[in-house]
């Protein structure tokens, strides 16, 4: 899939257009987390 990220996030944590990244949902903290995958092909 492919998401906007806002660009004030996106140079906060230096992810550049076309990263790939995981986007996951904690329950416990009611929160949306996104990781940078530094090696998609592992």
């Amino acid at each position: 899939y492919q998401v906007t990220i806002p660009a004030k996030i996106r140079q906060k944590f230096q992810i550049k257009e076309g990263d790939l990244v995981k986007v996951i949902f904690d329950e416990k903290e009611n929160a949306v987390k996104i990781t940078l995958l530094k090696e998609p092909w592992k």
